[in-house]
């Protein structure tokens, strides 16, 4: 069995580019061999994926990995346009594969899906060129089934591995930081508005008022990085709030670990791995109410600041039981079942 992930890859460490990384390391310790490809036009050369020089270069990758016996296996986010045509693009290209997936990220998708008929077109034309539709949440199996792709290739499987890499011991200078900060929190996300860094602000300042002592970990970069950072800046409690930008997977357990409560603020998400990867380090989560959450998270109503530092206080102030629905070896063998099943097929 020869597979070839096709999706992005970290740096950034984003969901669906971690999750990539992590089934390619799983593959190899399951002596399959795997290769990626990874979408990114600006990517430098490495010896961890293949790096493409547009779509046409994309597209002759998995065909001739195709016809050397590799099954494509496609990631995409399914709340864009691009990430069905690159679906499209792979599944065609690969039409001489034995078998051929499509892993679908994104709690937008199903948003995005019901947004008009041309979409659910590109869908569903896009689904019908690949024996397995791999969706990572339920949410996103039933949009996928309302656009007309029939059940039995479908599965729901979530983008979290057990046992996902170890944590990385933080430098002194910032392993020093977390320590002055009590309680800590800490969050993972890129700076977009659905990721809600705005909800999770405002109720850190309310909580300030009563905890004047505590720090909050923000991981990750994004479009409005820099916004954030300048509006972190004058907020007058700058001490109090930790950007560390884009880190290592392994750096990223760490501090959550370091932390008393992890916060998810989303107004649109997934089956995040940052929510699971939390609960599995034992770490009381808080978390919007947008999705389908693991147990053991609290939940928050979306968008309502006040309602969220309601709930991280309450997180705070009593044990949390830490029951995370998360796939253990049962979820890892499910996938390379799916591998040979569909090649079976």
């Amino acid at each position: 069995m020869k597979v070839l992930l096709i999706g992005p890859y970290p740096p950034p460490y984003g969901g669906i580019s971690v999750h990539v990384a992590l089934v390619q390391e799983e593959l190899r310790r399951e002596g399959i061999d795997c290769r990626v490809v990874r979408i990114d036009r600006s990517a430098p050369h490495s010896d961890l994926y293949i790096p493409i020089k547009g779509g046409l270069d994309l597209a002759r990758i998995v065909f001739q990995h195709a016809r050397q016996g590799w099954i494509p296996h496609v990631h995409i986010n399914g709340h864009t346009v691009k990430g069905w045509l690159i679906a499209l693009a792979c599944g065609v290209a690969g039409h001489c594969a034995a078998a051929r997936l499509l892993t679908i990220h994104s709690g937008m998708t199903p948003a995005f899906l019901a947004g008009g008929r041309q979409r659910k077109l590109l869908a569903r034309l896009s689904c019908s060129r690949y024996q397995r539709i791999i969706c990572v949440s339920h949410e996103i199996r039933a949009a996928i089934e309302n656009v007309g792709v029939p059940s039995e290739l479908l599965d729901v499987l979530p983008a979290y591995l057990a046992d996902s890499g170890q944590p990385v011991a933080p430098p002194d200078i910032l392993k020093r930081w977390l320590q002055s900060h009590v309680p800590l929190l800490s969050t993972a996300l890129s700076f977009r508005p659905e990721y809600g860094f705005d909800v999770l602000f405002a109720a850190f300042q309310e909580l300030r008022q009563n905890n004047p002592a505590i720090g909050l970990v923000v991981i990750g970069g994004g479009a409005d990085f820099e916004a954030a950072k300048q509006q972190i800046a004058a907020c007058g409690f700058a001490d109090s709030i930790l950007l560390p930008g884009e880190v290592s997977h392994g750096l990223c357990l760490s501090l959550i670990a370091s932390s008393d409560g992890f916060v998810r603020a989303t107004r649109a998400d997934g089956d995040s791995i940052a929510v699971r990867e939390a609960l599995a380090l034992g770490i009381p989560v808080v978390a919007s109410d947008v999705c389908h959450r693991p147990a053991g998270a609290v939940l928050f109503r979306s968008g309502d600041a006040a309602n969220l530092a309601a709930a991280i206080e309450d997180c705070l102030r009593r044990e949390i039981p830490v029951a995370a629905e998360c796939p253990t070896e049962a979820g890892r063998r499910r996938l390379i079942e799916l591998y040979a099943h569909s090649e079976i097929q």
